[in-house]
């Protein structure tokens, strides 16, 4: 299992040696996003880390995110992922992709939903519309693809 004071201390190194050059000192935290591996916070000036993510990952996968992370705060908010920050974050030892592509931690959703067929959808919180319909079945809504809800633990 990945140690993560050391990935806090890496983040907190990178952090310092490729935004100390900026107007404001940047920070690190983590935060509990299930979907998203890291974030970067103009407004705040932060860069976190999902913490349940990152400890389902390597340390080098942890690096990654940071770099992508430290990229979007290099280029600022207005640039995504176009080309600017792609060169950005490949000048400062990015090699990964755009997306998290590791494992997910299913095992912290609080509901899932099983239609007919057998098809499951897991969710952290509560779903808005507890009347839905398998997508994978059908993409529009169909009373016949019914997904039935189940809260888990």
């Amino acid at each position: 299992m990945i140690d993560l004071s050391e990935v806090q201390a890496l983040a907190e190194r990178l952090i310092a040696q490729h935004l100390s050059e900026l107007d404001h000192q940047w920070a690190f935290r983590w935060d509990h996003a299930r979907r998203r591996a890291g974030a970067c916070h103009h407004d705040k000036k932060q860069i976190s880390l999902s913490i349940h993510l990152t400890a389902l990952g390597s340390l080098e996968d942890a690096e990654q995110t940071i770099l992508h992370e430290i990229a979007h705060a290099l280029c600022g908010k207005e640039h995504n992922h176009s080309q600017q920050w792609l060169d950005t974050a490949r000048s400062i030892g990015y090699t990964g992709w755009i997306r998290h592509t590791g494992p997910s931690p299913d095992h912290l959703a609080r509901w899932r939903g099983t239609c007919a067929a057998g098809h499951v959808v897991l969710r952290y919180r509560k779903p808005r519309n507890m009347v839905a319909s398998c997508v994978v079945c059908n993409p529009r809504f169909s009373r016949r693809y019914l997904i039935e809800w189940e809260l888990l633990g």
